[in-house]
């Protein structure tokens, strides 16, 4: 079997880790969390590094000033659900280009050993 290409896998891996990690804090964590413990929301968080920046702004560093309401919450995980799923998938594309490079360097390499 082959595996599809990084440009579908990685954001396709990314969409359901994401969803998985947020019904998993919905479920069991939103209000038992504690920022010193690494959870599922974390490392998908750590995975999503820029994108989730923002979302964190968004959620947490303009709520507070502003009033946080569940509509911004709500918006915010959504961005990051949405432009970080993007953010994979041009992640993704970098993956086949590395991938490409590397593969006709050993190419090349062991057509000079030869």
């Amino acid at each position: 079997m082959r595996i599809p290409r990084a440009r579908i896998t990685a954001p396709a891996v990314h969409a359901c880790l994401f969803v998985l990690a947020y019904a998993y804090w919905l479920l069991f964590e939103s209000h038992a969390h504690h920022p010193g413990r690494l959870d599922l929301i974390t490392i998908v968080w750590i995975a999503d590094l820029p994108i989730s920046v923002l979302a964190s702004f968004m959620t947490l560093g303009i709520g507070f000033v502003a009033g946080i309401g569940r509509a911004q919450v709500a918006s915010g995980f959504i961005l990051w659900a949405v432009l970080g799923t993007i953010w994979w998938y041009f992640l993704g594309i970098s993956i086949e280009v590395w991938i490409r490079r590397l593969s006709k360097k050993a190419g090349t390499v062991r057509g000079l050993n030869s």
